[in-house]
């Protein structure tokens, strides 16, 4: 290929002078090399040594060598020996940063697959035809052909992407059924705290949803001098009717009592519990000391009315003996409670089946021991009122005047439950 380089003439004596032949196959030859040195040249890559664009202008020097005899690129030795020593160290630096590029692509792609292999075994047994072809990529990486890899990697990726849309598919079934699951316990969790704050026998709110109650008017009234009226209420003679009746008929009254109370006071904000045993309270919030006892004849109205079937022959007529209270602005609910408690002995001690106001001290004047835990400050006072007491003669006869008993209906004949002697304090609910 080379033997265009030769000089003609000046040859040794006996040497054959090239024929027109031969001087035309050397001159076609050289073209046909300068040619492939440009094409080389032309599609080169960038390397650790040398870029693309400079080995491209390299290959064009050297073509025009061949061509014309030019100089060569600089620091190249002229003629076949030095493009030879050109193509030798360009190939062998080429060969190194395939092998080393190579070499780092199947590192990464090993590296790679080993992450998604992990991130893929945390699912499970689901991903197992996923973790089969990653140990196939990585096979292929470290000892596969470009194009096995390329194959390979295109195929893992398409698994991969189906059983990623596979578990969101599976994950968002998941969410929604725990959201199902999460919404009964809810639901199951707020029935069972109806039931813990629910009186089993009569449906009311118990003793300890009337303690939150009575906590959350005494915060209003401390905080925004917002009033509440306390009713607290027990029934007279109750243990006479379960002596004389039974339990059942008992039960029977005090069911008949709550839906009594229930239908009497309907607004939303009126809170009515059974308090415990026979005795039942009313929470009116908004009401003040000059509203209280006509809630109390509110209250005393209803139940005059109630009349309790036990049996087709046998109706119990139940009264009720009432301790109004009105809360006072920085009183604790052990003081309004125990104030409602002394008007509810007072009116069993006047006579049953009639309502008694509490005392209603100044704020001012309360004691120490009748606060509230913390004070919040300043709050506006109800409208001022005087001291209340037991009603006068002349007030009492605006209360219901109902008999201290029960009456129950025979056939035939009507028996009076008879009141407790004279003079012997009476017990509550009796």
């Amino acid at each position: 290929m080379f033997g265009f380089l030769k000089r003609s003439g000046g040859g040794s004596e006996g040497e054959k002078p090239p024929s027109s032949d031969d001087g035309g196959s050397s001159a076609g030859g050289a073209r046909l090399t300068a040619a492939l040195i440009r094409l080389y040249g032309a599609h080169s890559f960038d390397t650790d040594d040398r870029s693309a664009r400079a080995l491209a202008a390299m290959c064009d020097r050297w073509a025009a060598n061949i061509l014309d005899g030019s100089e060569p690129p600089e620091g190249a030795e002229p003629g076949p020996v030095g493009l030879r020593r050109f193509f030798e160290r360009q190939r062998r630096d080429e060969s190194h940063y395939v092998e080393t590029t190579l070499a780092g692509l199947r590192a990464v792609i090993a590296e790679f697959v080993g992450g998604l292999k992990r991130i893929a075994a945390s699912d499970g047994a689901s991903d197992a035809e996923a973790l089969v072809r990653l140990d196939r990529l990585r096979e292929i990486a470290t000892t596969g052909s470009a194009d096995d890899l390329r194959r390979e990697a295109l195929s893992t990726v398409e698994n991969l992407a189906s059983a990623i849309q596979e578990r969101r598919i599976r994950n968002r079934d998941e969410l929604a059924s725990l959201g199902e699951r999460i919404d009964e316990l809810g639901e199951a969790l707020d029935e069972a705290r109806k039931r813990s704050e629910s009186d089993p026998l009569t449906g009311l709110p118990n003793r300890g949803a009337l303690d939150a109650q009575l906590d959350r008017s005494v915060t209003l009234s401390s905080i925004f001098g917002r009033s509440s009226v306390l009713l607290l209420l027990d029934i007279d003679h109750f243990k006479r009717v379960n002596d004389t009746l039974g339990h059942p008929a008992g039960d029977a009254v005090i069911k008949g009592l709550s839906t009594c109370l229930t239908r009497a006071f309907l607004r939303r904000d009126d809170f009515v519990a059974r308090y415990g045993g026979e005795e039942f309270a009313v929470i009116i919030r908004g009401a003040h000391q000059a509203d209280a006892m006509n809630l109390a004849e509110r209250l005393l109205t209803a139940v005059r009315s109630l009349a309790v079937t036990i049996t087709e022959n046998q109706v119990v007529r139940p009264t009720v003996s009432v301790g109004v209270a009105a809360v006072i602005p920085g009183e604790s609910v052990e003081s309004w409670l125990a104030r409602a408690d002394r008007a509810l002995y007072a009116a069993k001690n006047a006579g049953r089946a009639r309502a008694i106001l509490a005392e209603h001290p100044d704020p001012e004047n309360l004691a120490e021991s009748d606060r509230a835990p913390s004070s919040p400050g300043a709050a506006p006072a109800p409208q001022p009122v005087g001291r209340a007491s037991m009603p006068e003669p002349s007030e009492r006869a605006s209360l219901p005047q109902l008999e201290p008993r029960a009456s129950i209906a025979h056939p035939g004949r009507s028996t009076m439950l008879k009141p407790a002697p004279p003079g012997r304090p009476p017990n509550r609910g009796r």
